[in-house]
């Protein structure tokens, strides 16, 4: 554990450690590469756009000839963290191009020490270091492009060098493919690109020392023949598919994509590398990651709905979620009826996919100690402890922000600070009681009546997971993280108010708090011959075309209902008349009624009809997944799409501590270790 404390205090010193530059989209340079590389120079004029995979030209770092070591990377500690292990090699590369740059534009370059991640590989000690470059042109972000490096341990002199047969491509891939680069090709590219990486070329320390062939390739032109090369299975890159845009169907259509370092035959290999290594994938202009939170990592301390709905938010949208949780489990595990196995409730599946499961003690010393480790590596931290206990485990904000200033801390509380509620515990009804939602319904119908289902914890869940996203987009801009403290409370007077404050909301009121429409006991779906039907006719066009298609035409002159104004006046009475004219004619007969009259109407779902719902079923809503403990299960797609990709590998809810060897090792722990902390209970696997 030695290595670790040493990477520690690396992490320490080095992790989010920020170098901006100012540099240009160069002209004359791109047209130097391109000559070399046998492409027209004249093709990239000033203000022409780039070819969108170029961006990894401008990614490295360029560093004094002086400061280069003998096996042609920076010297440690100038440019990049200090390492304690002797041997640095590419690992993977992700690039997202939110913009696209032009030949000629001015660039402020941002590099950033994103990871600092030790690991225990089979060939030993191995230490994941991520830089990721930032490219803004008039502060706007244009591109980001995270490299991946793994640091090893040294090999004594002799050791033959292992014989990588690669990934094979999955069973039922929709492609796979190999490529093979001119060595004159990336000798011509990787000498004119960057000073930084020397290129080993026919010297006795790459060959005899770090074991690599004559010619070591760029990773630079591995992404671009990566990203521009189209063709079939077994495919030789011309220099022409170094520019060329790929079709959607040439880089998304399978599992794995070509990204070798060495010359020669590149195995098959993913591009990409988080905790879980997301595939990368392209479709037009530019790459795309499975999800926009790709790459972020959130360790998620919630139990029951307000805070796993949140983390569940991130997860769809592509963040590995650690979810970890205390002995015994979450509590939701058996909150519900319906499991096929304990702890496997319905509604625990529902809430917890996408997410890895790590069981800790954080009473224990070691528990806490991983807790924290994990802690030190994460983007964001979600919990619904009350403070005065995170405070107690040192968990709280100002104490993980001395331990990692990047990390964003949400907190997600019943009450806010400052007022005498806080820090008292509370679940959804109670705050639908306090919050005035159950008053809603005391209004409307004379009985205080909650909502059947948690929408105080639905609610605050979403508004946290939003919360996060622009505390995301805020360290983006300023490096550092902070806290966001979410009240269930406020949140949901907030929501309450803001619709019913009304006639309330002038000093002094103009009239009562509360809006008549929605407070009225016919503000509900309304019955007809043969069910019941919800008719919405609000701006005066509809509510015309409403009075046409009810047979009452004269009600379009009748000064109760004449504006949307005299309407929201007269709810009750505009109220009635709906009620009247839907039980004249059944369900089937009105909807097409109004379909013709274009008046907004909807047939009335009770929770079991969702299930065949014809427009639910034409959209893909609803999927069916083999769980590898329940069996086969049904679940809700992510209802929200991203036209820059989505998250496509799901993973199934977790049983209680699935992951946790999973997890532990990716802290840099050892079997030893690992054993020895189960066996404390610091660590768990399971209800035992």
């Amino acid at each position: 554990m030695d290595f670790v404390i040493a990477i520690e205090k690396v992490r320490q010193d080095w992790l989010g450690r920020v170098r901006t530059i100012e540099d240009d989209v160069s002209p004359s340079m791109l047209r130097r590469i391109a000559a070399m590389l046998d492409l027209d120079p004249d093709a990239y004029p000033r203000g022409a756009l780039l070819p969108p995979h170029w961006v990894s030209l401008f990614a490295q770092e360029s560093a004094r000839q002086g400061d280069i070591g003998v096996d042609g990377h920076p010297e440690p500690g100038v440019t990049l963290p200090p390492i304690p292990l002797p041997r640095r090699m590419g690992a993977g590369r992700r690039v997202t191009l939110p913009g696209q740059l032009r030949v000629g534009d001015a660039l402020t370059k941002r590099a950033e020490v994103a990871a600092i991640e030790p690991k225990k590989a089979r060939t030993g000690t191995i230490c994941v270091l991520t830089m990721r470059h930032s490219y803004l042109v008039n502060g706007a972000v244009i591109a980001v492009d995270e490299f991946d490096a793994i640091y090893r341990e040294a090999v004594p002199p002799g050791t033959p060098s292992p014989v990588n047969p690669g990934t094979p491509a999955p069973e039922g891939a929709a492609w796979s493919r190999e490529a093979q680069v001119s060595n004159a090709l990336v000798f011509r590219y990787s000498a004119v690109t960057w000073n930084a990486h020397r290129i080993h070329y026919d010297a006795d320390y790459a060959r005899e020392a770090e074991g690599y062939p004559a010619l070591v390739q760029n990773g630079g032109l591995t992404m671009q023949l990566a990203a521009g090369r189209g063709g079939g299975e077994h495919a030789r890159p011309s220099p022409e598919g170094l520019h060329r845009a790929a079709d959607a169907a040439d880089l998304c259509g399978g599992q794995d994509h070509a990204g070798g370092r060495r010359a020669g035959r590149w195995p098959h290999a993913r591009l990409g590398r988080g905790w879980r290594g997301e595939t990368l994938c392209r479709a037009g202009a530019g790459f795309r990651m499975s999800g926009p939170l790709d790459g972020v990592k959130v360790v998620d301390l919630t139990t029951v709905v307000v805070g796993p709905i949140a983390t569940r938010t991130l997860a769809d949208q592509g963040a590995d979620v650690i979810k970890v949780e205390a002995p015994g489990g979450d509590i939701l595990r058996f909150l519900a009826a319906g499991s096929r196995t304990p702890a496997m409730s319905g509604k625990f599946i529902n809430f917890n996919r996408n997410k890895r499961s790590i069981g800790l003690d954080i009473k224990q010393p070691e528990g806490l100690a991983a807790m924290k480790a994990l802690l030190a590596r994460a983007d964001v931290f979600v919990t619904n402890v009350r403070p005065q206990g995170l405070e107690r485990a040192g968990l709280d904000f100002a104490s993980l922000h001395a331990l990692n200033p990047r990390l964003i801390h949400c907190g997600i509380v019943a009450f806010g600070k400052g007022g005498r509620y806080y820090n008292r515990p509370a679940y959804d009804p109670i705050i639908q009681s306090l919050s005035g939602v159950a008053g809603t319904f005391h209004r409307a119908t004379g009985e205080p009546r909650f909502v059947p289902m948690v929408m105080t914890d639905h609610t605050t869940g979403l508004i946290a997971a939003q919360s996060v996203g622009f505390a995301l987009y805020r360290r983006e801009r300023t490096g550092v993280g902070e806290a966001i403290e979410v009240p269930m409370f406020e949140n949901m007077a907030s929501f309450v108010m803001s619709e019913h404050l009304g006639a309330a909301t002038f000093d002094p009121p103009e009239g009562p708090s509360g809006d008549a429409r929605l407070l009225s006991p016919d503000y509900r779906p309304l019955p007809t011959k043969d069910g019941y039907l919800t008719v919405r006719p609000n701006n005066n066009r509809q509510a015309f075309a409403f009075f046409d298609a009810i047979g009452k035409p004269e009600l379009k002159e009748d000064p109760r209902f004449r504006t949307a104004l005299t309407r929201t006046q007269n709810a009750p009475d505009y109220f009635r008349v709906q009620v009247e004219a839907l039980a004249t004619k059944t369900t089937a007969e009105w909807l097409e009624i109004f379909a013709k009259a274009d008046v907004p109407a909807g047939p009335y779902n009770e929770i079991d009809d969702l299930l065949e719902d014809p427009h639910l079923a034409e959209v893909g809503f609803w999927h069916f997944d083999e769980h590898p403990t329940e069996g086969r299960i049904r679940r809700t797609k992510v209802p929200n799409s991203f036209s820059g990709g989505m998250r496509e590998e799901v993973l199934p809810a977790p049983q209680l501590g699935r992951n946790t060897r999973e997890v532990l090792r990716e802290l840099g722990h050892d079997e030893a270790a690992i054993d020895a902390m189960l066996k404390s209970g610091a660590a768990f696997e399971g209800l035992n």
